[in-house]
């Protein structure tokens, strides 16, 4: 059975309630709520002394880590404590690590952040991300926010690619997948951080011989990234980044549209998802629409 000893961890904060409510009613939808498990936030959490075991700002380490992730040192990555989001993040999946690297068994886990977006077809990608996944990874990404968009944002065929020491990206933490054994030596080595924590990771990936694979498509994108779904303080930011994507977003828009709109576009689909789509097809059509003048 494809899965089999698999089970989904969503990291969530206790305060953003639409989040998790959406999210519950999609993996219900597919038919994988027995298979979830939520790591909450509280709102009222005292972070100070967790702050202290799992979060270091150190000029020198962030200047040794950033370059694993980067081939020039620009002013936008020079040395800055991390804002209160980015820490609370990083903090919660290292956490999560150190949950999973108690549990028994040999499992693979998918670590979703609360902000995905599950499409029509994620059950159908799931299993075949499951089937298709290296015997040896650490740990797999599958989110669409991505550097290498031309090379890896490929709808048409799902497939993992190995990284080399040499590859100076990231990609996003909202999805990627771990196992028990990578999730004990993310516990072990990943504390405490100093960079964001994709930028974190890619550090210890190199450092330590990680086993790290991008998948060639994705399985989930973020609503507070790539479309105004959920409020962040990114997306004036983002839209310029779009922007600069538009002529190879259009075919994955297109996706998009297929996927969802054609099945299941309909009012009872508002209800259940508590997500305004509808928006968000608006924002990306006007767009392409604004861009194809120019």
């Amino acid at each position: 059975m494809i899965l089999k000893n698999f089970e989904i961890h969503i990291v969530h904060y206790e305060l953003l309630k639409e989040r998790r409510s959406y999210l519950e009613k999609r993996l219900k939808y597919f038919g994988l709520e027995k298979f979830c498990f939520w790591h909450i936030q509280k709102i009222n959490q005292d972070f100070s002394n967790i702050k202290k075991k799992y979060y270091k700002f150190d000029k020198d380490i962030w200047m040794e880590r950033i370059k694993s992730s980067h081939n020039k040192i620009t002013l936008s990555i020079m040395p800055r404590e991390l804002s209160h989001g980015d820490m609370k993040l990083g903090i919660n999946e290292l956490k999560l690590f150190d949950f999973l690297a108690k549990r028994k068994g040999n499992k693979i886990y998918l670590i979703l952040e609360d902000d995905v977006i599950l499409e029509e077809n994620f059950l159908d990608k799931l299993k075949k991300i499951l089937r298709i996944l290296p015997k040896d990874f650490d740990i797999a990404y599958t989110d669409f926010g991505i550097n290498d968009a031309k090379e890896y944002l490929s709808v048409d065929n799902l497939q993992f690619k190995k990284l080399d020491k040499n590859h100076k990206k990231t990609r996003t933490t909202a999805s990627f997948f771990i196992n028990s054994k990578s999730a004990k030596k993310f516990s072990q080595d990943i504390k405490p951080f100093t960079l964001p924590l994709d930028h974190e990771l890619r550090y210890w990936e190199v450092k330590k011989n990680y086993n790290t694979y991008w998948l060639n498509g994705y399985l989930t994108y973020q609503g507070t990234i790539y479309g105004d779904i959920y409020p962040s303080s990114l997306f004036p930011t983002r839209v310029k980044e779009y922007y600069r994507r538009i002529p190879f977003y259009k075919k994955i828009i297109l996706d998009f549209i297929k996927n969802t709109e054609a099945k299941r576009f309909n009012k009872s689909i508002f209800s259940k998802i508590q997500v305004n789509l509808l928006d968000l097809l608006i924002f990306l059509k006007n767009s392409i629409s604004v861009l194809d003048k120019r």
